[in-house]
């Protein structure tokens, strides 16, 4: 039977039981319990979901869109399962999630290709798929140096003048406990971000995501500071199966031309890392100017849709189509 939580209290009940299945089947940090805790912090009363069914060890999340819509949250991965569950199981779980939330769709967005259950996915009843932009990774073997040659070659001597024009005024520091809240705030509200409307206190509480998630050391975030120990940038990482995700990183628009975004990606983060047991670096999202710099390697993702409501599937696809149209053109003309 598949419990449905939709409360703190409630998820906090299974906190063993997600715990033990994370530690053998997890793939993601997103299938974590401090991570699903910390998404139900984040999202409004009702309007996000844990469906678990504990018996059969199957798990997924998922969040009310407009409409009769419900779109998974665990990107990439969007199903804690057993490596061998039964095709019928899985189908059987995925046909009553959709009926508990009365959905007219379910919309799993940027599911990796790689993932372990793509086969029985690609199988279930009223299926339908199609291609996103991938995800730039690093591979593990290589090292800070290495990275650092790669950054070199692709950005020639702008590289080191932006290593330089850093390490003259800025410095690196790792801030843990509550305060890591207020100090990425100040980073948000002076960003481009900002300006748009798409930094993490505007975008749906996000702030209140990440910030738990580090303050439960699920995550780490590593500031840029300036000579008043003022924030000026950060970058946000966690570490799971041996695979290192970069899943947040911003700056202040007031120190834009100390380029403290590339130096935290490019410079910090693979000292910090050196030596350590890394399969990939994930730097988790679309293809940009800076992970182009750095990237050996990308893996290919899909959004698919589990619904006979063939209309809003075509408009779920056209939307995110153009979202990736836009995503490149915008690239490429950075590349310019």
């Amino acid at each position: 039977m598949i419990a449905f939580i939709y409360k703190k209290e409630e998820l906090m009940v299974f906190e063993d039981a997600i715990n033990s299945m994370c530690r053998v089947y997890g793939k993601i940090y997103l299938h974590g319990f401090n991570s699903l805790i910390a998404t139900i912090k984040q999202k409004k009363p009702g309007k996000f979901v844990v469906a678990l069914d504990v018996n059969e060890l199957i798990l997924s999340a998922f969040e009310k869109r407009p409409g009769n819509l419900w779109q998974c949250t665990l990107n990439g991965f969007p199903f804690m399962a057993k490596n061998d569950i039964a095709e019928d199981r899985l189908h059987t779980f995925i046909s009553d999630v959709k009926t508990h939330l009365k959905a007219s769709t379910l919309y799993f967005p940027l599911t990796y290709v790689t993932n372990h259950l793509h086969e029985i996915l690609m199988r279930t009843p009223h299926y339908s798929s199609w291609d996103r932009l991938p995800n730039p990774i690093i591979s593990g073997d290589v090292n800070s140096n290495e990275i650092w040659e790669r950054a070199m070659l692709r950005h020639k001597s702008r590289a080191l003048r932006q290593k330089n024009k850093f390490e003259k005024t800025l410095r690196v520091k790792t801030i843990t406990g509550t305060i890591v809240r207020d100090k990425i705030a100040m980073v948000e509200k002076k960003s481009w971000k900002s300006t748009y409307g798409q930094d993490m206190l505007s975008r749906e509480n996000q702030i209140e995501y990440y910030s738990s998630l580090i303050e439960s050391g699920s995550a780490t975030v590593t500031f840029a500071i300036n000579s008043l120990d003022e924030p000026v940038a950060f970058l946000i990482d966690t570490f799971m199966n041996n695979v290192l995700y970069i899943i947040k990183w911003s700056y202040s628009e007031e120190y834009r031309k100390y380029s403290p975004g590339f130096y935290l990606l490019c410079v910090d983060m693979p000292k910090r890392y050196d030596g350590t047991n890394v399969k990939y670096i994930d730097l988790y999202g679309s293809p940009d100017s800076l992970k182009d710099l750095l990237e050996t390697n990308r893996l290919e993702r899909m959004d698919f849709c589990i619904s006979e409501d063939k209309a809003q599937v075509e408009q779920i696809k056209a939307k995110r189509m153009e979202y990736d149209k836009n995503s490149e053109n915008t690239m490429n003309q950075a590349g310019a």
